[in-house]
């Protein structure tokens, strides 16, 4: 292949202590904000690591997410391809808590949103719909991940962790699975 550039893709897994601990400093990062923008971040984080979302993806209205039943989360903006539009099934992918937080959080953000379906998700104050910088964001999480970790990690490889996840969870062993995953 002379000639042609081969680039690589830089993957690294993020381990469930080492996500806890960016949850937990969460709070201490953002202590000046309110805690509305501190609950809205790591809900965001939340279903980025569960469910796989791109950073991009996690710009949901509050008409993408269905909390009856088992939940649902419709990704349909600003999409890579076609083929990148789909609807998520929440609660098997979340922990029990979780889920039971992100539809208590989902509803609340519908009362303060006034039942307006088109306000951001996730913001940074209840009252106006002025949208997480998810870039900022980014930015800071690949900061504490390079802490937790000893390497640059992009927040983007909570995407990959949760893919390698789920690829453990279908095809491991039940000792596997709870070795190297949140789930049993």
């Amino acid at each position: 292949f002379e000639g042609v550039h081969v680039g690589f893709v830089r993957t690294a897994i993020i381990s469930e202590e080492h996500f806890q601990f960016l949850l937990n400093d969460i709070d201490k990062i953002f202590k000046s904000t309110n805690e509305h923008a501190r609950l809205c971040i790591k809900m965001s984080l939340i279903l980025s690591r569960r469910l796989g979302l791109r950073p991009h993806e996690l710009d949901l209205q509050i008409s993408d997410v269905e909390i009856a039943g088992s939940g649902k989360v419709c990704i349909r903006r600003d999409l890579k391809s076609p083929s990148s539009h789909r609807s998520l099934n929440i609660e098997p992918f979340l922990m029990e808590n979780e889920f039971k937080s992100f539809c208590s959080f989902v509803n609340t953000r519908k009362h303060q949103a006034r039942q307006s379906k088109h306000q951001s998700l996730f913001t940074l104050d209840p009252r106006f719909g002025e949208s997480i910088d998810f870039q900022k964001l980014a930015r800071i999480c690949s900061e504490l991940f390079v802490g937790y970790q000893g390497e640059p990690t992009p927040l983007y490889q909570l995407r990959h962790s949760a893919i390698s996840f789920l690829q453990v969870v279908l095809f491991g062993d039940d000792e596997f699975i709870e070795l190297l995953t949140p789930y049993s």
